[in-house]
């Protein structure tokens, strides 16, 4: 099984070490979107080069084009749960890459990622 990591627990770790996310990089269960990444670079980041560089030799997952997006959002009916774009194609890119559960703090995507079957429930 492999996590993708949403930018909330990244930037929780850059706060303060995250044990479940180091272990998970040491077993090199972890992985990210671009999307995540580039939110993160939105960011003021301590050793920032280095830290992009890091997480761009993470497995990065399967992107879903927007009309995947599109159609998960109806065929799961996620529409009008206060989820952003972003929220909802990193829950289609958990679906579509097989082995891959999202991990997250953020309370509506959690119950999405929940309600379709790719929450990782490591809080």
């Amino acid at each position: 099984m492999r996590v993708l990591v949403d930018t909330n627990i990244w930037i929780d770790h850059l706060r303060k070490t995250e044990p479940a996310l180091v272990d998970l990089l040491e077993r090199d269960q972890a992985c990210v979107h671009q999307s995540v990444i580039t939110e993160l670079a939105l960011g003021n980041l301590k050793n920032r080069s280095i830290f992009l560089k890091a997480l761009e030799r993470l497995m990065i997952v399967r992107s879903v084009d927007d009309q995947g997006v599109r159609h998960l959002v109806e065929e799961r009916r996620l529409w009008g749960r206060g989820l952003s774009a972003v929220d909802v194609a990193l829950v289609a890119s958990a679906v579509v890459t097989p082995g891959v559960v999202l991990w997250t703090r953020d309370k509506r995507l959690r119950q999405a990622a929940r309600d379709v079957g790719v929450l990782a429930d490591l809080d």
